[in-house]
């Protein structure tokens, strides 16, 4: 389970992606802005209903709630880097 305050972080990167302010993003989710800011600053986290609100206007919801920002690359240890790094490398 990630952090309200990592999730807040993330949310606010997703709509800063696209382009809107909080007002924006709350009016197109159909909540108050102050909710919106609320879900930000991580005081708490959104409901299953606002949560379909945020894929409706283009929110990735599953990443908000992801447990790695790491890339599935990222997660193989070194030897297994270097292995698929001469990989792509061959003819």
């Amino acid at each position: 389970m990630i952090s309200k305050s990592l999730f807040g972080n993330r949310l606010k990167e997703q709509r800063k992606k696209m382009g809107l302010t909080q007002a924006d993003a709350a009016q197109k989710a159909g909540i108050e802005r102050e909710t919106w800011g609320k879900y930000e600053r991580g005081v708490f986290l959104p409901s299953g209903d606002v949560l379909v609100s945020f894929l409706n206007i283009g929110i990735d919801v599953s990443a908000l709630f992801s447990v790695s920002d790491r890339q599935p690359e990222n997660l193989l240890a070194q030897d297994e880097q270097e292995l698929l790094t001469h990989y792509r490398q061959a003819s």
